[in-house]
């Protein structure tokens, strides 16, 4: 199978969780693509939030993701960090600029996953993990569920997976978000 993972990060964590998938599915034998949305806030913003320079060139490196890239994967994972509940405005305009997809139908039946990076257990992850999770419904795509048994981990959601940063995102990704990626993409 062929994954496209597109994140959006600006601390770094969420760059670091599609690390981990791209790392997990490239073990399991399968084609992984890491691609990041476009935001030039980043830029503006690491001359104020020092965390963000400890990832920032890795981050700058990845190659900016385009619609079409969509169209050759067979499983698309979207990483977002949690704004106000919703997905961040990065990756909405991204799911904005593939509204030609839903006219003709391209994305139908492709599988999705997603994943969020958000403050604490009460910022809104699950919701952030809705509204991507309504972006793939609305385009026809197959949700990867989250089997019942994982959710008493504290990595999953019934929407996907989410990693609590800490209000100033320094809580980097643990290890056990690698064995909840691990468990999740056996899934498939």
């Amino acid at each position: 199978m062929r994954f496209l993972i597109i994140f959006h990060s600006v601390t770094g964590n969420n760059y670091l969780m599609a690390r981990y998938f791209e790392d997990i599915i490239s073990e399991s034998g399968h084609l992984a693509t890491l691609k990041r949305v476009r935001d030039e806030s980043i830029d503006t913003l690491k001359s104020t939030i020092n965390l963000i320079n400890e990832y920032y060139d890795e981050i700058k490196s990845v190659e900016i993701v385009k619609p079409e890239d969509m169209l050759e994967s067979d499983v698309i994972i979207f990483g977002s960090p949690t704004y106000f509940g919703l997905c961040s405005g990065a990756i909405k305009t991204f799911m904005d600029d593939t509204c030609e997809f839903w006219g003709n139908s391209s994305l139908f039946s492709k599988k999705m996953m997603a994943y969020t990076t958000v403050g604490d257990i009460n910022g809104g992850g699950e919701s952030c993990l809705k509204s991507m999770l309504t972006y793939a419904h609305h385009m026809g795509m197959e949700f990867v569920p989250v089997k019942p048994e994982y959710t008493f981990e504290k990595e999953f959601s019934s929407y996907g997976l989410k990693h609590c940063a800490g209000e100033d995102a320094s809580v980097r990704p643990p290890e056990s978000i690698k064995e909840a990626i691990r468990k999740w993409i056996k899934s498939i």
